[in-house]
């Protein structure tokens, strides 16, 4: 399946969980437009998989990093400190949204608990 195609798939099957949590408006969600790109971004070219390195774009390099960080147990090594914080909002809901959660949050809340 071609990044583009694979792309669509991806958009398809989030477009419900975004738009549910833009109605309730307690989370920075990304327009479908930034969400489309930093997703297309991530996928290897010829095959649509999730690529291995991380990408060379703001958008995209930032929800790789993300997607990274939320897969893993939660070191804050990860973490984009530095990154635009809207950007970095807005990027970190699509990636747990992406995943369907987050082991690292995950791992935070037993620990902390």
């Amino acid at each position: 399946m071609s990044k583009e195609d694979r792309s669509l798939v991806i958009m398809a099957a989030l477009a419900e969980p975004l738009r549910l949590l833009r109605e309730k408006g307690s989370v920075a969600v990304p327009s479908d437009e930034l969400a489309i790109r930093a997703v297309k971004g991530c996928l290897n070219t010829k095959t649509g998989a999730w690529r291995a390195t991380k990408p060379a774009g703001d958008e995209a390099g930032l929800l790789w990093q993300l997607v990274k960080f939320h897969r893993s147990g939660g070191s804050l090594y990860g973490w984009p400190w530095f990154a635009d914080e809207r950007l970095r909002d807005e990027l970190d809901t699509l990636a747990v949204v992406l995943l369907g959660g987050s082991r690292a949050a995950s791992e935070w809340q037993r620990v902390l608990s």
